[in-house]
């Protein structure tokens, strides 16, 4: 991951949010909210990746302080933080996975 992008990310993914409808953008917030062992499995991909140098220190912070101590605090992030958050998981999980650099 690049350094220093979710300001940047979070701001290019509203621009885009702001082209839907409000309907479409409650089912996309609604389905994005994640459970507890989602949140759990993201902290934890988080950590192993300052630890493999994938995420610098300062981006895992900024992740966990989007994500919170609880998926409570995730859920009810603007939409665009979600969005980004998620695709940051997403690029972990394929990580771990094997099927990403």
């Amino acid at each position: 991951m690049d350094r220093n992008i979710l300001p940047g990310a979070i701001a290019k993914v509203q621009q885009r949010i702001d082209s839907i409808s409000i309907e479409k953008a409650a089912d996309l917030n609604r389905a994005l909210d994640m459970g507890m062992m989602e949140y759990v499995k993201f902290q934890e991909l988080k950590s192993v990746a300052v630890t493999d140098n994938t995420l610098s220190l300062e981006e895992a912070q900024e992740i966990y302080k989007y994500l919170g101590n609880t998926p409570d605090h995730f859920n009810a992030q603007p939409l665009a933080v979600k969005v980004v958050l998620t695709e940051i998981y997403m690029m972990l999980m394929k990580k771990q996975m094997g099927l990403a650099a």
